[in-house]
């Protein structure tokens, strides 16, 4: 006796629609220039291919000052001096907030601001983390790192192999951010699924998503976006601690401060984890540099630019055209919209000699926190905790080993690193 299949679920049309204007368009444009050959178009389709980037990035600075898209309309650019241009240039703005449910891309979201707009929003937001208020939160990440590290020996396995992304990198950057909002609010504990919350978060800003992934992400944030709103609820009632406090006592709408902290956590806590676990990973890799820090401890300053350099998560800035430009003998139309491929960038030759090789004390900044009015807002945070947090690591366990095993890249592209870096302590 045969059984009737179980009739599948409603496809929600509206969720469709988004899914297919934001990222269905550019993934199917994308595979179609994958197929002709054109690199941008290949790394949207496979972010890590066998071979690494580097070669489709070799392909692109071919082209000066960009390169094809990986759509029509769109230009990319692996060029270090054409990337930084286009990030100081106010000829190159912001793309439109995204519409749908309130997400991380959402107005008032600093990617989303130009002029006037994003210097007041901004400006309210900076209050967070200036260098001073940065240094304040330093001691609360010494006992952090402290306390993550005397678990990690309980946490490796029967051979001694840990996951420092579970164990060490996702918690921190984890921890701090909520710190900064001021969350969880009066009494009430941060959820177990606060870091898969932050995953969507952290895609929610990303582009080019499959239909699974988009579907994925927008439960994902729907779930923390309901949280959030509990948190801000509870603030709004009974004050608190933390950034949002500030913002609602200085008049920030409620919407307004979902959005600001589903943008906080989305672009600050997967980040940091990525640049932690990256940055472990080529200390692990390099043992005598790692023994050279140990006894030179005044050189980790200029160590953590070098690995923020190499190991940056961020791949790409996108930004439009605000009207017909000439740049560096090129016309670019009103409206195009111009990938700078951040990574490719930061391992540009023709800037970075020996790009591949870890050398702290170069001459040129990289551009893996940004350049301009929206360079990232976090940046003194973010080198707090890796200034804090590698050295500790180093110091504690001198004999990190890598353990080889297949690489699980995060299925992020904007925002880019491993899922797992397993080490021996």
């Amino acid at each position: 006796m045969s059984r009737t299949p179980p009739a599948a679920p409603p496809v929600d049309r509206d969720q469709r629609r988004r899914w297919t204007v934001v990222h269905g368009a550019l993934l199917g444009a994308a595979r179609r220039r994958a197929r002709e050959g054109v690199p941008a178009a290949e790394l949207v389709v496979s972010p890590e291919p066998e071979t690494g980037p580097g070669p489709a990035w070799d392909r692109m600075r071919e082209h000066r000052p960009f390169a094809p898209g990986p759509a029509p309309g769109m230009l990319v650019t692996a060029h270090y001096d054409v990337a930084r241009e286009v990030l100081v240039s106010d000829e190159f703005g912001m793309l439109p907030p995204a519409a749908g449910p309130l997400g991380p891309l959402s107005a008032p979201s600093l990617v989303t601001l130009d002029g006037d707009a994003h210097s007041h929003h901004r400006r309210l937001l900076t209050r967070a983390f200036t260098p001073r208020v940065v240094a304040g939160w330093r001691e609360q990440c010494v006992a952090v790192v402290d306390t993550l590290l005397d678990a990690l020996p309980a946490a490796a396995d029967a051979d001694g192999t840990v996951d420092l992304v579970d164990a060490f990198a996702r918690p921190l950057p984890l921890r701090l951010i909520a710190e900064v909002l001021g969350l969880p609010a009066h009494g009430s504990e941060i959820p177990a699924e606060l870091p898969h919350w932050g995953d969507a978060a952290t895609a929610g800003l990303d582009g080019g998503l499959t239909w699974e992934r988009f579907v994925e992400m927008e439960e994902g944030v729907a779930a923390l976006r309901g949280w959030l709103d509990e948190q801000v609820t509870a603030i709004g009632a009974h004050g608190g601690e933390g950034l949002l406090a500030r913002l609602a006592e200085g008049g920030t709408t409620h919407d307004d401060l979902v959005v600001t902290a589903l943008f906080l956590v989305g672009a600050g806590y997967e980040t940091t984890m990525h640049l932690l676990a990256g940055s472990a990973l080529q200390l692990a890799r390099l043992p005598e540099e790692a023994a050279r820090l140990r006894a030179e401890p005044a050189g980790w300053p200029s160590a953590v630019e070098e690995l923020l350099r190499m190991c940056g998560p961020v791949t790409r800035a996108v930004r439009r055209a605000k009207a017909d430009v000439e740049f560096q003998g090129a016309h670019v139309p009103a409206g195009t919209v111009v990938e700078v491929l951040v990574t490719a960038a930061n391992h540009d030759p023709a800037a970075f000699p020996d790009p591949w090789t870890f050398r702290p004390g170069r001459e040129r900044p990289h551009l893996a926190l940004g350049r301009g009015a929206h360079h990232c807002l976090g940046a003194a945070l973010a080198r707090m905790e890796a200034t804090v947090a590698l050295p500790a690591l180093v110091e504690r366990f001198p004999e990190l080993t890598p353990v080889d095993e297949p690489v699980h890249w995060s299925p992020n592209t904007l925002v880019r690193g491993r899922m797992r870096v397993p080490v021996r302590l």
